[in-house]
């Protein structure tokens, strides 16, 4: 199973990850708070896991999905 694109979303606002490439993707940021955390844990939510977002983090305000190859 490879993740090829990964999204969340409401009506305010949406995030879509697509920019995977072969091999080891490494998602990364000089900054806190800019969704490192919430775009992993998402992939994580849409194959199955029990969510486990910050509890700062309402997610079930929100869309997920995913693409598989």
């Amino acid at each position: 199973m490879k993740i090829i694109k990964v999204g969340l979303g409401n009506t305010d606002e949406a995030y879509i990850e697509s920019e995977f490439s072969d091999g080891i993707n490494i998602i990364y940021s000089d900054e806190n708070n800019k969704g490192k955390t919430i775009v992993i844990q998402s992939m994580l939510y849409t194959i199955g896991n029990k969510p486990i977002f910050p509890s700062s983090f309402n997610y079930k305000e929100y869309y997920y999905y995913r693409k598989l190859q």
